[in-house]
């Protein structure tokens, strides 16, 4: 069987043609790349400001600023630490696809603390007695004034009593 010739014309086409087509698909990849370097740095951005609110929450129990009344801080901390986890993961897998484009985006899931944050924020048993209190002041705000009684000397010296 004899191969068909080649020109070098026809070569060149070939290759004018496929170079194109490589020049317009590197332009998408470099596009996805930097979107997904743009990602990398949002997560590694709340990565070290959850890693931040970790160590403030460890120096907030060391020093014993933390009233436990008045919110509660275990809850806070494991928000942070979740979501430590959480951009860590985000920021690898961003950083992966930032390396090779060709492949399929990432997902990002939703917020695995977002339940305990809404939890932590609005939870009524923790600072229980701290609104108590509050709900004390506003009743005796809210309560007209009461007119002074006058209390009798029990013990006056000038008059005893008889």
């Amino acid at each position: 069987m004899r191969w068909r010739r080649i020109s070098v014309r026809t070569l060149m086409i070939i290759v004018a043609i496929v170079s194109l087509g490589l020049a317009v698909a590197s332009r998408e990849m470099l596009a996805r790349r930097k979107s997904h370097l743009e990602y990398v740095t949002i997560f590694a951005r709340q990565l070290a400001h959850e890693r931040q609110n970790l160590v403030d929450f460890e120096s907030f129990r060391r020093t014993g600023v933390v009233n436990n009344t008045a919110m509660d801080m275990n809850k806070w901390e494991e928000v942070a630490r979740r979501r430590v986890v959480y951009y860590a993961e985000m920021e690898a897998a961003f950083r992966l696809a930032a390396d090779q484009p060709w492949r399929p985006e990432p997902v990002i899931p939703g917020d695995p603390a977002e339940q305990l944050a809404w939890e932590a924020a609005f939870d009524l048993e923790a600072p229980k007695l701290e609104l108590d209190r509050i709900s004390s002041v506003l009743r005796a705000l809210s309560e007209p004034p009461k007119a002074q009684a006058t209390v009798p000397e029990l013990n006056d010296p000038i008059r005893p009593e008889r």
